[in-house]
């Protein structure tokens, strides 16, 4: 994960080069010495970056909503009463309705307070609908067809 002071020196590095070619444009821009000078310190700019983004992956958690399929199916993992998992998919399912955002105060960088999700609670409806209606949305999840990951159990 990069962290303030990384993007600090990134930043710093780039005005770095930016101000040596501005003091010397003639000598990056019209000699070979110099543009080979340039392409070094623009590949290394690049290389930074990349490997920023690369420490940056967020962790993304994949998420199937509940079909009337899915607790006939081999693929179909409970734990407890509210974690279901589809195992074929690697994924968490959920009924239709579920999953409240959970909200949190964080500081931007200019100490200002902000509000971002910082979680989901996946046994909460995210609206206010009845029963029933979930109950309707699982038997017509897929069109009323199981998922592609489907093994019924035998």
């Amino acid at each position: 994960m990069i962290l303030n002071n990384d993007i600090v020196d990134l930043k710093k590095i780039e005005e770095n080069w930016r101000e040596k070619v501005t003091e010397n444009l003639d000598y990056y821009t019209k000699s070979d010495e110099g543009r080979k000078e340039l392409s070094e310190m623009l590949k290394r700019e690049e290389e930074l970056l990349q490997e920023g983004i690369k420490s940056r992956k967020r962790r993304i958690k994949d998420i199937v909503w509940l079909s009337k399929f899915c607790s006939i199916c081999t693929q179909f993992i409970k734990r407890g009463n509210n974690h279901i998992r589809c195992a074929k998919l690697n994924a968490r399912i959920v009924k239709p309705f579920y999953g409240k955002a959970l909200w949190g105060t964080i500081l931007n960088d200019n100490g200002d307070k902000e509000m971002h999700i910082i979680g989901f609670n996946w046994n909460l409806k995210a609206v206010d609908v009845p029963d029933d209606l979930v109950d309707i949305a699982i038997n017509t999840i897929n069109n009323g067809y199981p998922y592609t990951c489907f093994e019924p159990k035998t």
